[in-house]
């Protein structure tokens, strides 16, 4: 992603010319570069394929365990019971038959379960376990879609909020990483929905689902070496 600082006009406050990630339309979810979409309907693996990328992505494939929580936990979410949709949604893999290879993407993550016979070449997540198994590839399931987000030009400013002593916002945060510098931790914040303001300790950039306007006092909290910033896009 490309940065650029533009104007410093106060000590703590920075205005930043980012690269926007926006997904094709508000019912998609942006996580960590990827967009996801989990249409309300069940279908055949080749059909859900067909679909997913019509909408412009294709479906989900996980890369990595953090992915295969992340889709497990949106799956999870939205699940409703006895609505005549299974919830176990497809994966982006045709097996082959051994070992248990995608044959698309032969080198990538997998989450095969050691527990579960395969009884078809397609593969589906367990929903509740978050591993894989080979079903029959005409049957209807749940689908999951990703796509690339497009990029444009925004302009945000970050100011941290000033107290006689360093302050945090506390039992909040939604994320947390080690960071470059205080400027990733503002765009990362910006490009997190549920993102209303973050705190720096050190190196360590926590996003927080609040600020300390919505919140009770007794989660501002004195703690060492912490400043406390909110953000606005302009």
């Amino acid at each position: 992603m490309g940065i650029v600082i533009f104007l410093t006009l106060a000590i703590g406050v920075q205005h930043v010319a980012s690269i926007a990630k926006i997904c094709p339309s508000s019912e998609w979810v942006l996580h960590k570069g990827t967009c996801y979409l989990i249409p309300q309907t069940s279908y055949s693996w080749s059909y859900g394929r067909a679909l997913c990328k019509s909408l412009g992505g294709d479906m989900v494939l996980p890369t990595s365990q953090d992915e295969n929580d992340f889709v497990q936990q949106m799956i999870y979410a939205d699940y409703i019971p006895y609505n005549g949709i299974n919830p176990n949604p497809w994966m982006r893999c045709q097996k082959t038959d051994t070992p248990r290879i995608c044959s698309e993407d032969p080198g990538n993550y997998a989450n095969w379960s050691p527990d579960h016979v395969d009884i078809g070449d397609c593969a589906v997540m367990i929903f509740h376990l978050g591993v894989w198994r080979g079903l029959n590839c005409s049957l209807e399931r749940k689908i999951m879609c990703t796509a690339k987000p497009n990029s444009c030009s925004r302009s945000l400013s970050c100011a941290m909020v000033p107290y006689d002593q360093p302050r945090c916002l506390t039992n909040h945060t939604i994320d947390q990483f080690t960071m470059r510098s205080h400027i990733e931790c503002c765009i990362a914040c910006s490009e997190d929905l549920a993102c209303q303001s973050f705190n720096l300790m050190g190196e360590m950039c926590q996003l927080n689902s609040a600020t300390v306007a919505e919140v009770d006092a007794k989660y501002s909290q004195t703690l060492d070496n912490c400043a406390y910033y909110e953000y606005k896009l302009e």
